[in-house]
């Protein structure tokens, strides 16, 4: 599988996608970039731990883990930095059609920045904030059912303490999201 070349970024960024990996999932996790030599949501990392800790109390069924950004995006020293909006804006046409691939019945935003970023691009709305005590509020527009949760990172580092209140509030957001 040879990852495809990035359109938007005319060669500029080693994008990390192949397009024959996008398969139907019920639930599809989407981040904001990819790190340096990492896949996405890699369990190799730490927020990737804590996603699939949270993917394993849904049975056998696989999650999809994406990032709206597809490359690392990185300061001239060679550390990760946040990616501009028009970073993201050039990687969202792309997103879409991964999402109408993957055909999700939920997507989880990871974070504040996705989440701000998707609502408003994908549904036009406005992203409220996270909920107290991990309750997560559900999004609605077209076919797309979109929750934003705390990354994962931030739990891991910030609230380890609350760790299992989020993986509970996140699990029942995706359960009333899905059975609703």
């Amino acid at each position: 599988m040879t990852p495809n070349q990035c359109v938007e970024c005319e060669g500029q960024h080693r994008c990390s996608f192949v397009e024959t990996q996008w398969k139907p999932a019920n639930v599809m996790c989407i981040g904001l970039s990819v790190k340096p030599q990492m896949v996405d949501l890699d369990p190799a990392s730490k927020s990737g731990r804590l996603i699939a800790q949270i993917e394993t109390k849904f049975g056998g069924d696989p999650w999809h883990k994406s990032n709206l950004v597809k490359h690392p995006p990185l300061m001239p020293s060679g550390h990760l930095r946040y990616p501009s909006r028009l970073e993201m804006r050039r990687c969202l046409e792309l997103l879409r059609r991964e999402v109408s691939a993957v055909s999700p019945s939920v997507i989880l935003c990871l974070g504040v920045l996705t989440s701000e970023f998707l609502l408003q691009e994908m549904g036009g709305q406005k992203f409220q904030g996270f909920g107290s005590r991990n309750k997560y509020s559900i999004y609605r527009f077209g076919s797309h059912t979109i929750i934003p949760v705390h990354h994962p990172a931030y739990i891991v580092k910030y609230k380890q303490s609350n760790k299992r209140e989020y993986i509970s509030g996140v699990c029942k957001a995706v359960n009333s999201a899905i059975y609703r």
